[in-house]
């Protein structure tokens, strides 16, 4: 929860980011080809694909294959249909489970075109409907409306505003549960027990038993094809009559359609093995081809006729079928489940492709693949478990044996057969292990001539043995279910030294001196005699709080990468494990099953969309960064080390750690490593940073304070709009930006259309209507928040201020007493949209601010108002290229936060895990907000606009696009459209009751001063007589901020800036 009282490093979330690459980036192989393949449809020539890898194209009748960037490769397309100029397409989006982060969870959304694919509508589905694996549907009936089935799910769901909003439109009681069969103008349903066929003529209204059948085949106008026990009847007029085909055709499974009209106008049949024409509507049929690829029962609709053959889809891919042949249709078609990935110590990559057990190699960085054939009998699809080197021979652990290839030749080690599970391997000098998980752990010595057991633990007997390792002498076994286990004496004994539960297998990855378990729960820091719990900084974690899984990490000494889950994408760490960032730029496809890394070049197994590679020279550098409290640019005894600094080079930005130590990595020998100075008051040595090329022993910088420089901060924020007898919160955050130790003295004073309820911490003092906080010691960088809640009254009238003012002392010596003091002015409402931004100054950002180091101060706002709780939200806002990034600072927050800077200067927050109940079911805890500040760049012309808008996305809904703010870069005179004001000076300023305007010179007449908000809103007006130079005022009743004061005397105007302190 967010935390109020305690004092933070106000840097805490510069957790290591990534800029945008100036060089390497992840880029996409050319394969393996393949993937799966779901729907098809040709639309004006063009075939449309829908794979587990988005949108496919082909425009020479799928020779080749281009992918659509209309869709995303997290995207899987169910379904696809065309009816004129309009289109559907209905998408299972993938999101990442906190809870479930193994498993694909999505949502699932209709795209609907009515001009050909030029612009979309998108609909979701709501919980209860979403899209199973096999064979859902979207016609539009001849009543107009839209009917979607799925063949896993029971309801029939129906929309009448084209697909807008659905709902439940099931046939009477005793039809339901019924297998329900949909065409564009009858309805069917089979009861699955007495396999009695009704019918319905009118859309569902009312039904007519047709007859006994199993399973409906086709429907067109009065046409219809069905099957019962071994025999295929056909009725040309309804149903009236039926006549048997003269070929049984086999019902597929999950009750899909199995015929389709090609462009011959033919009807096609297709099922496994068989692919039949019937050129009289379904009264006999001719076989087309007598080899065609087996049907894995992957949709209805992935088999076209164009171009005089057809094209046909499945797990495997595309397939062009012709008479008495097929083959292989996959040119572009690059969306290959990866599970596995290997480096070879001669550079090449090797790579499993889920849908076969073949290897596939490439020589040249993954420009080209060869296919590597295992033997038939070596496992099933998913029979490639394990794969290692030594030298030029490469060791292979399948389902049913262990191989060797060595020159391109395989070579079984182990000449037994049967499914045996090898699931990995260890080489230990010559000596080769697996565990199997029905002979326990084998070892040979002779390159399989002769294979000897280990001895295991005498209750492993009948458990699934997943890994082995050999790490400092200790021998480590891995069994299924979280349970690993220690010999320190060569198997002689044994020893348990971690339980788990469940059914997961474990991995050992040994990495320097740690070893990681595959799935990242622990971490072993001593050769596998105990485990720890992994919670590393920077990784996401499931509902647990543990590490999201699954975890596959490789990598080298201290630069480790890993891969997350399905959907969070590449990690990298330059300490050893315990800090993380991303790194995803250039990688479009998040959801990666596997890694490799060589030293050389990271290879990234993708769930489907092929293989990925980052081929940078990355070279990791390490310092110290320390307190240099006798700025001699040595680290001497004594000097603390500081964390929260932040190192750049031209890739990255990190920060150091508690300990003052920092690593980071940059990707070629012209980079340069710098530190940030913390506060405008310090320093840095050396100023200029260090060469990467530079040979040194470490690359450290000494932080210098300089003394006397005392500044306190505060901003304060709302986490909603004000409504009449509604509940709100203000933040206040109070940070030290200064040299100097602190305890700050916080006033808060309230409007009177609010009244206080609680605080947290709680309040030292009340005066009237003023809170008062005194807090203990807030030290040289950190911060600290309180948090108010108060209630609006309900007299409050719409439309009218509601201001409160803030001040933190001491404001004495303060070096920016404008700080000190922070206002907040809204409007109260009766309604509003709860996902807004706001930016202060909201009108103009002088050319003086600047000088004086003021930001421009952004808060985003938003609210989940949906019908159940959003698990993650993630905001986007891309920084207006007239904003300095290296001026960002993070103020405040209403939940755990960690942010990012992502290509093209998007700055991304993600609330991880922040469970954000919806506004019915807790309407005050359905609002979060973030709030930011950054200074514009040096240079800027006078009037340079500088917009920014924010995109909200609530777990992987459509995002919300928030108002567009602006301030210029212009003078503040510029708001009253003044012409050749004058300066006015003012004194004291800050001032609290009192005022004395000065214009510099002398004047005689009757003039009249001004007051107004810093967004020219008019607040006081006051006429008076004025003879000579100054002029004594005394002020309205106006809460602390900032003002500017306008005197309007004999034609002449004087501006002045004023700050209200009370």
């Amino acid at each position: 929860m967010f935390k109020t009282s305690s004092p933070r490093l106000f840097l805490v979330l510069f957790i290591s980011f990534f800029l945008t690459s100036l060089s390497a980036q992840c880029v996409q192989t050319s394969g393996p080809e393949g993937g799966c393949v779901h729907t098809m449809d040709n639309i004006d020539g063009t075939i449309w694909a829908g794979t587990s890898d988005g949108l496919y194209k082909s425009q020479d009748n799928g020779a080749s294959w281009t992918r659509s960037n209309f869709l995303t490769p997290n995207d899987n397309i169910k379904y696809i249909s065309h009816s004129g100029s309009e289109i559907f397409i209905l998408v299972n989006k993938f999101k990442v489970s906190a809870f479930w982060s193994y498993i694909s969870i999505y949502t699932t959304l209709l795209y609907r075109s009515t001009d050909g694919g030029a612009n979309w509508e998108i609909h979701p589905f709501s919980s209860m409907h979403l899209t199973s694996y096999y064979n859902p549907k979207i016609i539009r009936a001849g009543d107009g409306n839209l009917y979607r089935i799925d063949y896993y799910d029971d309801d029939l769901i129906k929309s009448e505003d084209n697909g807008a909003n659905w709902e439940v439109f099931n046939p009477p009681a005793n039809l339901f549960g019924g297998v329900k069969t949909l065409f564009a103008k009858h309805f069917f349903i089979t009861n699955s027990n007495t396999n009695k066929t009704y019918i319905s003529n009118d859309f569902g209204e009312s039904w007519t038993l047709l007859g006994t059948f199993s399973h409906i085949l086709y429907n067109e106008n009065d046409l219809i094809i069905a099957s019962r026990n071994d025999s295929t009847f056909v009725s040309q007029d309804l149903g009236q009559n039926f006549t048997s085909s003269s070929q049984y055709l086999d019902p597929p499974p999950h009750y899909s359609i199995p015929i389709f009209r090609g462009e011959s106008g033919n009807l096609i049949y297709k099922y496994k093995g068989n692919l039949l024409t019937s050129s009289d509507n379904g009264v006999t049929w001719l076989s087309t081809t007598t080899q065609a690829p087996y049907h894995w029962g992957i949709g209805d609709e992935c088999l076209i006729e164009t171009g005089g053959h057809f094209i046909y889809g499945n797990y495997y891919g595309f397939y062009q079928i012709e008479p008495n042949n097929y083959f292989y249709s996959n040119n572009g078609f690059i969306g290959s489940a990866i599970p596995k990935v290997y480096i070879a110590p001669n550079g090449n990559i090797y790579v499993q492709r889920a849908t076969s057990s073949h290897l596939f190699k490439s020589e040249n960085d993954g420009i080209s693949w060869e296919k590597i054939i295992l033997p038939y009998d070596a496992g099933n699809q998913e029979g490639i478990h394990d794969m290692i080197f030594k030298g030029d021979t490469a060791f292979i652990a399948t389902t049913q044996h262990v191989l060797m290839l060595l020159n391109g030749e395989i070579t079984k080690l182990t000449g037994d057969s049967g499914e045996n599970y090898y699931m990995s391997l260890f080489l230990d000098g010559n000596t080769l292990y697996t565990p199997s998980k029905q002979k326990g752990v084998i070892f040979t010595n002779d390159v399989g001539a002769n294979w000897q057991d280990l001895n295991l633990p005498t209750d492993l007997s009948n458990e699934d043995l997943d890994d082995f390792m050999i790490a400092n002498g200790n021998y480590l076994l891995s069994v299924t279910g979280g349970r690993t286990f220690v010999s320190t004496n060569q198997g002689s004994t044994w020893t348990e030294t971690a339980s788990g539960g469940g059914s997961e297998s474990l991995r050992f990855t040994r990495i320097g001196d740690r070893i990681f378990i595959d799935k990242g729960y622990k971490i072993s820091d001593d050769f596998g005699l105990s485990w720890q719990q992994y919670e590393p900084e920077g990784l996401p974690s499931n509902s647990f709080g543990r590490t999201a899984l699954p975890f596959r990490e490789a990598g080298s000494d201290s630069l480790i990468f890993a891969t997350i889950g399905r959907g969070y994408g590449l990690y990298i760490s330059t300490d050893g494990g315990d800090s993380w960032a991303p790194m995803n730029d250039g990688l479009t496809a998040t959801r990666s099953y596997s890694i490799a890394y060589d030293g050389n070049k990271l290879v990234l197994g993708t769930e489907n969309n092929g293989v990925w590679i980052h081929d940078s020279d990355l070279t990791i550098k390490t310092g110290l960064v320390y307190n240099d409290e006798n700025n001699n640019g040595a680290h001497d005894i004594g000097e603390k080390p500081l964390s929260g600094v932040l190192i750049n080079t031209n890739q990255t930005f990190t920060k150091s750690k508690g300990n003052g130590q920092y690593s980071t990595y940059a990707d070629n020998a012209t980079d340069s490593i710098k530190a940030v100075a913390p506060i405008s008051f310090s320093t840095v040595s050396p100023s200029g940073g260090y060469q990467i090329s530079s040979n040194i022993d470490g690359y450290d910088f000494g932080i210098h304070f300089l003394a006397n420089h005392p500044d306190l901060l505060i901003t304060m924020t709302s986490l909603t709009p004000f409504r009449p007898g509604f509940d709100n919160k203000l933040y206040i955050n109070i940070k030290n930006k200064g040299t100097e130790k602190l305890q700050p003295k916080v006033k808060l004073t309230l409007d009177s259309k609010a009244s206080f309820l609680s605080a947290s911490p709680d309040i030292s003092a009340q005066n009237a209507d003023t809170l008062i906080w005194q807090l203990g010691d807030l030290d040289v960088l950190e911060s600290t928040d309180i948090i108010v809640n108060l209630n609006v009254t309900a007299s409050a009238m719409i439309g009218d201020s509601i201001v409160f003012a803030s001040i933190v002392s001491p404001v004495e010596n303060d070096e920016t007493p404008e700080n000190n003091i922070a206002a907040l002015q809204e409007i109260i409402v009766g309604s509003f949209d709860p996902n807004d931004k706001k930016v202060a100054p909201s009108t103009n950002y002088p050319p003086e601010y600047l000088t004086d180091g003021r930001s421009l101060t952004y808060t985003i706002r938003f609210q989940n108002t949906g019908n159940y709780q959003a698990d993650n939200v993630k905001v986007i806002d891309t920084i207006s290229p007239n904003l300095d990034l290296r001026t960002l600072e993070i103020v405040s927050y209403s939940h755990p936060v960690s942010w990012s800077i992502e290509k093209d200067n998007a700055l991304t927050f993600l609330f991880n895990n922040i469970n954000l109940p919806d506004s019915t079911s807790n309407e005050i805890q359905s609002h979060g907000f973030v709030q930011f500040r950054i200074k514009p760049k040096e240079g800027l012309a006078l009037g340079t606009p500088i917009d920014n808008t924010a995109q909200i996305y609530f777990d992987f809904n459509q995002p919300i696009v928030t108002n567009t703010v602006e301030t210029k870069f212009d003078h503040l005179v510029s708001i009253f459209q003044l012409k050749n004001a004058n300066i006015l000076s003012l004194s004291p300023n800050p001032a609290s009751s009192h005022i004395k305007l000065n214009l510099h010179k002398t004047v005689n007449g009757k003039g009249q001063m001004d007051i107004f908000d810093m967004q020219g809103h008019l607040l006081f007006s006051k006429q008076t007589f004025l003879a000579g130079q100054e002029l004594d005022a005394n002020l309205p009743s106006l809460p602390t901020g900032d003002y500017l004061i306008k005197f309007s005397i004999n034609e002449e105007q004087f501006i002045g800036q004023l700050i209200i302190a009370r």
